[in-house]
């Protein structure tokens, strides 16, 4: 049951049940009431939701229950996700680190929402796990920077001043976050970014050393690797990692606490919409928003995981006659007295 209270004492923003906000607009003194569906108490469990939105995409979940206006329609662009399963198959607590691989850093630095997500690639397994992730929004670089260094374990919070105490403390604050920091301080880092990192920016007129998201992040002890490529190059590496293998198991695993990835992964992220000149495009729709996430999941990925599906080819045949009679043999990788002619034929 809603309480009642008495006229003119309504408070300017207040909650008076979970899931529905009251605010008087001080200018107009209109008052708008914003109800969302756990407001109702038969739909607070989780379970609910889960049944209501069932065979729905996460963008269009985003939309209808949770009342996100920023999302625009179309396709999911990694459609492989649900296909194959979707957070029962992908998201998975991680177990900790793999001990004697470095742990990579990727960076992207939108005017919004910057944006950085950490992983580790096994290259013995060929399989990568996304294991935290950091976008913060209207932060500037330095407290951007500061922040993702404190997350690392690389500063100690003591240091954190301005806005990048304020973002520190919202991450220790969200549900789906360990508490921070993550990594121990002897942890290696690999550091990667789009090449808008290096860029000239507005801070050059402040100061010359640091004319580029990327001279500040060094500033701070961060070096990064630029990414020139097309996004095509990195939406095929995610589409590989996507597929599930002889094990029963996909090539990526995604931690919990990356929950804005999942979202991504799960339909947020949609196809560019289709043009006369491009009726069928093959790249993601920019939003401000899921792109920065993933832009910043795949900048470093691109760099340390092979693209194609890595399969030994077989070795040619030899080939030879005995009584005009065509033998093939399994040929050595040293022997000789054959070669590979360019249309594959052997002589």
């Amino acid at each position: 049951m809603i309480p009642l209270v008495p006229f003119g004492t309504v408070e300017q923003d207040f909650e008076p049940v979970p899931g529905m906000r009251v605010r008087v607009s001080p200018v107009s003194k209109v008052t708008l009431v914003e109800l969302d569906y756990f407001a109702d108490p038969d739909k607070v469990d989780p379970a609910w939701l889960e049944r209501a939105t069932q065979g729905l995409s996460e963008g269009d979940i985003e939309r209808e229950y949770r009342r996100n206006r920023t999302l625009v329609h179309g396709d999911a662009f990694y459609f492989e996700f649900l296909d194959n399963g979707g957070r029962k198959t992908f998201a998975h607590r991680s177990p900790g680190l793999i001990e004697g691989l470095h742990v990579s850093r990727s960076f992207d630095f939108g005017v919004r929402r910057p944006a950085c997500i950490w992983y580790q690639y096994d290259p013995k397994s060929d399989r990568l796990w996304y294991l935290r992730e950091f976008m913060p929004r209207d932060c500037g670089t330095h407290d951007f920077r500061d922040v993702v260094r404190y997350l690392s374990g690389e500063m100690a919070y003591e240091e954190l001043a301005g806005d990048a105490l304020y973002w520190a403390d919202e991450v220790a604050a969200r549900e789906w976050n360990p508490a921070p920091p993550w990594f121990e301080p002897q942890t290696t880092f690999m550091n990667f970014a789009g090449n808008e990192a290096f860029r000239r920016q507005a801070a050059a007129m402040r100061d010359p050393e640091e004319a580029t998201d990327a001279n500040i992040m060094a500033a701070g002890g961060i070096h990064l690797v630029e990414w020139n490529g097309p996004v095509l190059a990195r939406t095929k590496v995610v589409r590989r990692l996507l597929k599930l293998r002889s094990d029963g198991f996909p090539g990526m695993f995604v931690d919990p606490a990356c929950e804005e990835w999942l979202r991504c992964l799960e339909g947020a992220l949609v196809f560019h919409l289709p043009t006369v000149e491009d009726p069928l495009p093959n790249k993601p729709r920019k939003d401000g928003h899921f792109d920065n996430i993933h832009d910043a999941a795949t900048y470093g990925p691109v760099h340390e995981v092979p693209a194609p599906d890595v399969v030994p080819q077989p070795l040619p045949k030899r080939i030879s006659f005995h009584n005009r009679m065509r033998v093939e043999e399994d040929a050595e990788p040293n022997s000789v007295g054959w070669k590979e002619t360019r249309d594959g034929g052997i002589w």
